[in-house]
């Protein structure tokens, strides 16, 4: 790990490389903020000393200026100052540092406070960790890794908005697995959450980047696709069927062969129906119109389901 010196001077580095000498630690120095803060984001360093060995030194702007950076993770600031500066750490510690240390420093009290730093960015980064990994759980479909109905939902909406300002249609594509029930009969439901991510991850991949797909219930997967016509719909839902019951890639498991039968609905929303005024009520109402635009290519996709085969439907208000 990297230890950075701020407003470093030669009887600086030498005392730091004493106390540091035969450890893991690398040591960048430099003499004025600017070069520190360059090297800090060259080499993302974790650890950070600040000299405060003179009072006109801004110990506390360098503080505040380094915690403004983006860095991937976190960096532990440490001021070393005299004790006749004393009364201005609190200050310092305000803006941004983390501990802080008296010259002159025994060799063991400065590796000791750095491997409490070292500790404290390791927590930092499993604490990070675990939250990307809550938020993940929260937006995601524990069986497919795709979003999970509200999330689903919730991007959708964002671009209902986009869809209203730029006069946009949006496509609602509901896709099932209408033979689910007979693939799993003889399988267990461990296996069968295996079927499922399979196919989620063969829809995604013969959907856009920037299309919305997400699991909608237990075999219904629902596909939105912006800024698109019911023929380009159509055209996408042709695609969906030749790459998800094509004999030519099929699913294998415990050596059987797995033969999808889909049923897809489709229908269309006009940007005319989305609620653009900017009031509390309206993201409400778009919440009820996605409603609306979901049941009538749910509604669709049963129909597709009563015909033998892969089908496709696109609703129709007749």
């Amino acid at each position: 790990m990297l230890v950075q010196l701020i407003n470093s001077t030669d009887s600086f580095k030498k005392a730091v490389g004493e106390s540091l000498a035969g450890t893991e630690y690398a040591i960048s120095a430099s003499d004025s903020t600017r070069a520190s803060i360059n090297e800090i984001q060259k080499h993302n360093s974790g650890i950070i000393l600040v000299n405060w060995a003179r009072a006109d030194f801004d110990a506390a702007g360098a503080c505040a200026e380094i915690r403004k950076l983006r860095l991937r993770g976190y960096f532990y600031i440490i001021i070393v100052a005299h004790r006749s500066n004393s009364d201005g750490l609190a200050e310092i510690i305000d803006s941004g540092a983390d501990d802080f240390i008296f010259m002159p420093f025994g060799r063991e009290e400065l590796s000791t406070r750095i491997m409490l730093a070292k500790r404290l960015i390791k927590t930092q980064a499993a604490l990070s960790r675990s939250r990307r990994k809550i938020v993940s759980l929260s937006k995601e479909d524990p069986v497919t890794s795709l979003l999970n109905r509200r999330s689903l939902k919730d991007e959708v909406l964002k671009e209902m908005s986009r869809a209203s300002r730029y006069n946009k249609y949006i496509v609602a594509m509901m896709v099932s697995i209408s033979n689910y029930a007979g693939i799993i009969e003889s399988l267990d439901p461990e296996t069968g959450k295996v079927v499922l991510e399979e196919f989620g991850r063969r829809l995604k991949s013969s959907s856009r980047p920037y299309d919305q797909l997400g699991r909608y219930g237990i075999s219904d997967f629902l596909l939105f696709l912006p800024d698109s016509s019911l023929k380009n719909g159509k055209r996408i839902a042709d695609r969906i069927i030749n790459t998800l019951s094509n004999e030519k890639k099929p699913f294998f498991i415990r050596g059987k062969k797995l033969i999808f039968r889909i049923s897809i609905g489709i229908s269309e929303l006009n940007p005319r129906d989305i609620v653009q005024n900017n009031q509390i009520d309206s993201y409400l109402m778009n919440d009820l119109v996605l409603d609306s635009l979901i049941k009538r290519a749910e509604t669709a996709a049963r129909k597709a389901a009563k015909i033998k085969g892969n089908s496709i439907e696109i609703y129709s208000y007749e």
